[in-house]
């Protein structure tokens, strides 16, 4: 392209700009040959003014974290809106038309000092004054006579006003316990929630105290960021670990609508939370992102699902799971300090651990749903569970090797920050 000669000031009347364009894009040649060449010179403006009002269009592509962190605040305070205004219509509407409110009793047609028994009172005094008044013109012996058509048509109106109004009142108790019923739901999801999360750390804190680290309960506890308080659990290696001082966070969950992708951002805030170096993420296997299976270890994060109405499998499960992220966690602290760690060993053993723990998981899930041959699948399936153990020991030996060949324990730093 060559610039022969132009005025290109924006803010000036009448600014030009003469090019000479050099064009070797064939879709633009093909697209220009089409027009008679009297007209060549008006589409290639014509094309080059779109190309600009298209460029000037482009806007930069949101952060999807910062789109998915915006929604999950946005849906979280709709939900607490939802339940509050819930809990405020359910206590008005019985405050003001429940059955125990002065409107309730007024329109109960069982009450006998309510709206319709005062009606019925009222027509009935009405109607004996008027047939004293008229009872030597009109007689309620006689079918056709006006009284009795009068009274009649006022029984007929007092029965569907009845009628109407016990229907009123009908829906009005089945709309107050609907709405009673759906508090008592959402409570009791809630608590169960929160049933899991103290599951979780009661065989959490057993497992690390069985391995003599520190296990902490850090739910109601911010952490380094002011005010956030995610990281549900955290444990601290002990000084015969191979990693004294390194943490380990503990993340569980009982909440539907995770995804991997989600899960992990939420562990990468957890670790920085707490300072640790290795995050788990426990889900309750009806809530677990179907992405992980039954564990996915992805760089320093494991993730797996829990069962806790098959305990014994679920003790398996989490301790496996600490057990390799201690392991994370000396990786991580010897390649720090550069030691003669086999760290391809390590990990390898680690990966042949995730890929048994899931062939385990599908075993025993065929295991629960085949009735025919179940034995012979459980006895694969506990056969499995002895390999699971046999490289978990193979990692205990690679950090117990390391530590003999390597500095002593006592010249390690207690924490990691």
């Amino acid at each position: 392209m060559q610039v022969l000669n132009g005025d290109c000031n924006p803010g000036k009347p009448g600014a030009s700009l003469l090019l000479q364009l050099h064009i070797e894009d064939t879709d633009v040649i093909d697209y220009l040959q089409s027009f008679p060449p009297e007209e060549r010179e008006g589409k290639a403006l014509e094309a080059l003014r779109v190309g600009v009002i298209a460029l000037r269009s482009v806007t930069p592509a949101l952060d999807t974290s910062i789109v998915d962190r915006k929604f999950g605040e946005l849906e979280r305070n709709l939900e607490e809106y939802t339940r509050d205004f819930s809990r405020e219509l359910s206590g008005l509407m019985r405050d003001q038309v429940g059955p125990e409110s002065e409107f309730g009793k007024v329109v109960d047609p069982l009450n006998s000092l309510g709206l319709l028994q005062r009606i019925e009172k009222s027509v009935d005094a009405k109607l004996q004054e008027t047939a004293a008044g008229v009872l030597s013109q009109f007689s309620l012996d006689k079918n056709d006579s006006a009284l009795t058509r009068l009274q009649s048509a006022m029984s007929a109106q007092i029965e569907q006003i009845k009628s109407d109004m016990g229907r009123f009142f009908a829906d009005l108790k089945e709309l107050h316990g609907l709405e009673r019923g759906r508090a008592e739901e959402a409570i009791r999801g809630t608590q169960k929630g929160r049933d899991f999360e103290s599951d979780v750390y009661d065989r959490f804190a057993e497992v690390c105290r069985s391995m003599g680290d520190l296990s902490e309960n850090l739910t109601a506890t911010p952490g380094n960021t002011a005010r956030r308080k995610t990281g549900d659990y955290l444990s601290t290696l002990a000084s015969d670990s191979g990693a004294a001082g390194v943490r380990i966070v503990i993340e569980a969950k009982k909440k539907e609508g995770y995804t991997l992708r989600s899960a992990l951002e939420e562990l990468k805030q957890a670790r920085e939370n707490r300072g640790a170096a290795i995050g788990v993420m426990v889900f309750s296997q009806e809530c677990c992102p179907v992405e992980v299976g039954a564990v996915r270890i992805v760089d320093n994060d494991i993730l797996v699902g829990l069962d806790l109405d098959h305990p014994e499998r679920a003790d398996f499960y989490l301790e496996s799971s600490y057990r390799v992220a201690r392991a994370m966690a000396v990786l991580t602290r010897r390649q720090e300090l550069s030691t003669k760690l086999d760290a391809n060993k390590l990990a390898s053993v680690i990966t042949r651990v995730q890929k048994a723990c899931e062939r385990f998981a599908d075993i025993n899930k065929k295991a629960s749903s085949i009735k025919q041959n179940a034995a012979s699948i459980e006895e694969i399936a506990e056969g499995l569970r002895f390999e699971i153990e046999h490289e978990l020991h193979e990692i205990d030996v690679v950090i117990r090797s390391d530590r003999q060949e390597g500095a002593p324990a006592n010249n390690e730093p207690q924490a990691l920050l």
